[in-house]
């Protein structure tokens, strides 16, 4: 794993943060090479892994590697505190997170949708345009 930038997020009132959004433009040196996001992961100070969205927003020259990425996530932060997160790059040029097909598929009663987070059902009767 490759350290690209710590993160601080600092809480200074006195009552918790609860799923503060965070986001922030960080720098990627050209060296890393970063083609997609796809091998970037948000670490907590403990090593776990966070939900965070990846965005390039500048590429070099060569408009292949990604030269400023924005990072986006939700951070719980005690009254008065901070809490310290790590934005990595897998050295693998394999993903640091596999992408997993989207499958859909509709039966007689329902459509699912099955992102592999997230599986959606809706029955044909109900949702905003009932089939019939």
């Amino acid at each position: 794993m490759l350290k690209l930038a710590p993160l601080r997020v600092e809480n200074p009132h006195s009552h918790d943060y609860r799923n503060a959004p965070v986001s922030s433009g960080l720098p990627v040196p050209p060296d890393y090479d970063l083609r997609d996001t796809n091998r970037l992961q948000l670490l907590d100070e403990l090593g776990r892994r966070v939900p965070a969205q990846f965005l390039p927003l500048a590429w070099y020259a060569n408009a292949a590697s990604i030269k400023w990425v924005l990072v986006s996530f939700l951070a719980d932060v005690p009254a008065n505190a901070e809490r310290l997160f790590s934005l990595q790059i897998s050295e693998s040029k394999d993903s640091a997170h596999p992408v997993q097909s989207l499958i859909a598929e509709a039966s007689e009663a329902a459509g699912t949708v099955d992102t592999g987070v997230l599986r959606l059902s809706i029955g044909k009767n109900e949702g905003l345009f009932p089939m019939s």
